[in-house]
């Protein structure tokens, strides 16, 4: 009587779980679909801009493209979430300094879709531009501390902090590379995004 009742309550664990990934796979092709109709309202928008509104409307654009790979991510759809990252970096860069946060955390979801797929050379090219990105904020963060005195201080010894641990993650890539290895769905990859 036990045993049934036990097997009865693994069953509906196994069917309450399936359709929890059902449901969960809806929402995330519902976010996906209205993402896609931000993506073509921006990029319409974009053509037709100018000036200061093309910058304005091309950062909201690579914010729709990061909200994409994000998504392309948490469905294991890798390629996709690297054409998405790469559209969002290239975005970025035209809009932004070359020291802005939010270019090195995009250049950092690159690697991990990158790494996600296997491929550690890509992935070691952009954790090593996330890394470029950080040194020159670093470097920009230096020359104010004049002015801005600790709180410089603070943010630059942050900085360093997260850009000595992305080098771990380099050299990690380095490592599996050599190994044959990738990262795997429960891969550390995803921890030091909020860092950045």
């Amino acid at each position: 009587d036990e045993e049934i009742s036990a097997d009865v309550e693994k069953v509906e664990e196994q069917e309450e779980v399936g359709n929890l990934e059902m449901a969960c796979r809806r929402v995330l092709q519902e976010v996906q679909e209205v993402l896609e109709l931000a993506r073509l309202g921006w990029s319409k928008m974009s053509k037709s801009s100018t000036g200061d509104m093309k910058k304005e409307v091309d950062a909201n654009l690579a914010e729709v493209h990061l909200a994409l790979g994000e998504v392309a991510m948490a469905s294991s759809n890798y390629s996709q979430a690297q054409e998405d990252f790469q559209a969002c970096i290239t975005l970025k860069k035209s809009v932004l300094p070359a020291e802005a946060r939010s270019l090195a955390e995009s250049f950092y979801q690159l690697a991990v879709s990158q790494a996600m797929s296997g491929k550690s050379p890509e992935s070691e090219a952009s954790l090593t531009a996330a890394i470029s990105v950080l040194e020159v904020r670093a470097k920009n963060h230096v020359e104010e501390s004049e002015e801005l005195g600790e709180v410089v201080a603070v943010i630059r010894e942050g900085l360093g902090e997260v850009v000595a641990e992305i080098r771990e993650e380099l050299e990690e890539h380095k490592v599996m590379q050599k190994e044959g290895t990738h990262y795997g769905a429960g891969g550390r990859s995803e921890e030091h995004t909020s860092e950045l």
